[in-house]
């Protein structure tokens, strides 16, 4: 017989389920008010067998190889390969709530005439709990891709990861390392970070060594990786060079930010 907790779970879970399908839809309707391309929309996905519940959530897969059949299904593409980029963030659906969606969005670098499309959407009241159940199905549709290539009508296209574009929280989170305030936060070197009354930075030391995606991948910084991600079982992804600096946090939000904070304060005075 069900549990009280059993039944309360199983209300939450029907309740988040129907928040991303309502969400899926509006972006729908959203695009076709946009006059975007058909292509582009969920219209011919079968969203009630695409939702599946993971730790934390639950995950919509919509898969690379469909957004880009879907996309070139009435035009043949003008090239004989797709060099894509992926992003990867989180974002509140409300200030009231914690329901948030963790989107892994694609864009095709050497058809600079394409759309964003979207590969997956998690949907939760944190972030996914687990990399392996929210990265794995993308890894391995990414490595049969690159191995076998994708097939749109009669022929054949190479398909390849260029870059994969993350704000420092996000890159930290799906790298499975330690987040960007932490003493050995830093992605591109073993720098130790040092505290200044409350901010932390980074000395420039010429004894750091640089990290490399051999030694990432087989576990030598501990002091750097706190959880295993599928991430590093992806063919020709690159753990150091292929994850894009955060001009964001490193710059806007940071140095530039406090240029300004202090410029503004010196006028006023």
């Amino acid at each position: 017989m069900a549990t009280r907790r059993d039944k309360r779970n199983g209300m939450v879970y029907h309740a988040r389920d129907r928040l991303l399908k309502r969400r899926l839809q509006e972006w729908e309707e959203e695009c076709a008010r946009a006059s975007l391309p058909q292509s582009t929309t969920m219209s011919k996905c079968n969203m009630e067998a695409a939702v599946m519940s993971i730790g934390g959530g639950s995950l919509w897969y919509r898969g690379v190889a469909t957004c880009l059949q879907q996309y070139y299904r009435n035009v043949k593409p003008p090239v004989k390969g797709f060099e894509i980029d992926f992003f990867v963030d989180g974002m509140p659906l409300y200030k009231s709530s914690r329901s948030q969606f963790w989107p892994i969005l694609m864009k095709v670098f050497n058809v600079p005439d394409s759309p964003v499309m979207v590969v997956a959407i998690f949907c939760g009241e944190s972030k996914p709990h687990s990399l392996e159940e929210y990265l794995r199905r993308f890894v391995e549709e990414m490595n049969d891709l690159q191995t076998n290539h994708l097939a749109i009508g009669q022929q054949l296209y190479w398909v390849c990861l260029r870059a994969i574009i993350a704000n420092a929280p996000a890159k930290s989170f799906i790298k499975g390392v330690k987040g960007h305030t932490s003493y050995s936060a830093c992605h591109k070197c073993t720098v130790e970070g040092q505290m200044c009354g409350h901010r932390m930075y980074f000395p420039y030391s010429t004894d750091t060594q640089e990290r490399t995606d051999e030694l990432f991948c087989a576990g030598k910084y501990p002091d750097h990786i706190i959880r295993p991600t599928p991430l590093s079982d992806m063919i020709n992804c690159d753990m150091i060079m292929d994850f894009v600096l955060d001009c964001m946090h490193l710059i806007d939000k940071g140095v530039l930010a406090k240029k300004w904070t202090y410029g503004l304060t010196a006028i006023q005075r």
